[in-house]
C-alpha cells in the first residue's frame, strides 16, 4: 500500500471561522459606533435648539424692556431719548438674530432626524442581511468541520484495500447507495425520498424560463439566495440526517423568521413542491416541476439538485 493522506488537519477551517467571528465582532462594533455617533449628534442639535430658544426668550424680554424705556422717556417733555431708542434698535436686531439662529437650528434638527431615520432603517437592513450571511457562512463552515471530524485520523490509501474512508465511517446515502434508489440508479438523500439529480442530464428544452424577468411568483434574487443556502447549508445537513424540525430549531436559535430562515429553503426543495423529474430511457430526465430552480442552479454553477424522480430507466 502506498503513502496515505491524512484528513486530520482542520487548522484552515479553524482559521476561517476565527476570521469570520472577528469580522462579525468588527462589523457589529462599527454599527454600534455609528449609532452612538448618531445619537450624540441628535443630542447636540437638540441642545443647540434649546440654547437658541432660551436666547430668543431673553432677547424678547430685553426688547420689551427697551420699548418700555422708550415710551417712558417720551412721556417726559423735551427729554433726549436717543439712547433709549438706540438700545431698543439693538434689542430688535438681537431678537432677529436669535430667531434666525433658532430657525436654522430647527431646520438642521429636522434634516438630521430625517437622515437619522433613513440611516437607522438602512443600518437595520444591513445588520439583518449581515446576520443572515454570517449564519450561512458559519453553518457552512460548521458542516465542513463535522465532515472533517468524521474523517479525522482516517487514511485514504494510495491503492488496493477495501472500501476506503467513506465506507469506513458509514456515510450511507450521503456518499453512496442509501436505504433505497430512485429512477433505477440514484441513491436517496439522507432520510428523504429525494435524490441528487445531475443538472447536465435534465432536459429543459421546453422551459419558458429565460432570465430574471421570467420570475413572477418568487423573485430571482430571493430564489438565488435560497439556492445558495441549499448548496452551502441545507443539503449538507440533510445528508447528515437533518429534517424540517432541525431547521426550525436552527432558525429559532438564530432569531430568524420563516421568511428569512433555513426551514423555508428546506421546505422549498424537500417539501411537497420539490423538483419532480421523469426518468427517460435515453438517460436524461424530463421536468414536471422546477424549471425556475434549475435555471438558477445552473447560473450558480451547481452540478445537482434534490428532486423526486419518477419512472425507471429500461
Amino acid at each position: 500500500m502506498g503513502e496515505s493522506a491524512h484528513l486530520d488537519d482542520r487548522s484552515h477551517l479553524r482559521a476561517h471561522r476565527a476570521a469570520l467571528h472577528a469580522f462579525q465582532v468588527a462589523a457589529t462594533g462599527a454599527c454600534q459606533e455609528s449609532l452612538g455617533a448618531l445619537e450624540r449628534a441628535t443630542v447636540d442639535v437638540q441642545r443647540s435648539i434649546d440654547r437658541w430658544a432660551a436666547k430668543r426668550a431673553e432677547a424678547q424680554r430685553e426688547l420689551t424692556a427697551a420699548e418700555r424705556a422708550v415710551r417712558a422717556c417720551r412721556r417726559i417733555p423735551k427729554a433726549d431719548c436717543s439712547g433709549e431708542v438706540r438700545a431698543c434698535q439693538e434689542a430688535q436686531a438681537w431678537l432677529a438674530e436669535t430667531e434666525d439662529n433658532l430657525a436654522t437650528a430647527k431646520r438642521c434638527g429636522e434634516q438630521l432626524r430625517a437622515a437619522a431615520d433613513r440611516f437607522r432603517r438602512e443600518l437595520s437592513a444591513y445588520r439583518r442581511h449581515l446576520g443572515h450571511e454570517l449564519v450561512a457562512a458559519a453553518s457552512f463552515l460548521g458542516g465542513l468541520s463535522v465532515a472533517a471530524d468524521a474523517y479525522a485520523g482516517l487514511s485514504v490509501g494510495g491503492g488496493g484495500g477495501g472500501g476506503g474512508a467513506a465506507s469506513a465511517v458509514g456515510l450511507g446515502s450521503a456518499a453512496g447507495p442509501g436505504p433505497g434508489s430512485v429512477g433505477g440508479s440514484l441513491p436517496t438523500i439522507g432520510r428523504t425520498d429525494l435524490s441528487e439529480a445531475p443538472l447536465d442530464q435534465i432536459d429543459t428544452s421546453d422551459s419558458g424560463v429565460s432570465g430574471p424577468e421570467s420570475f413572477q411568483k418568487t423573485s430571482y434574487a430571493t430564489m438565488r439566495e435560497g439556492t445558495q443556502r441549499l448548496d452551502e447549508v441545507v443539503l449538507p445537513a440533510v445528508k447528515r440526517g437533518a429534517d424540517g424540525d432541525y431547521f426550525a430549531r436552527l432558525d429559532a436559535e438564530r432569531g430568524l423568521d420563516y421568511e428569512h430562515g433555513y426551514q423555508r429553503v428546506y421546505d422549498a426543495f424537500f417539501g411537497s413542491d420539490s423538483l419532480r423529474l421523469d426518468a427517460r430511457a435515453d438517460g436524461r430526465y424530463g421536468v414536471t416541476n422546477g424549471y425556475h430552480r434549475i435555471h438558477v442552479a445552473r447560473k450558480l454553477g451547481l452540478r445537482t439538485l434534490p428532486a423526486r424522480i419518477f419512472g425507471r430507466r429500461s
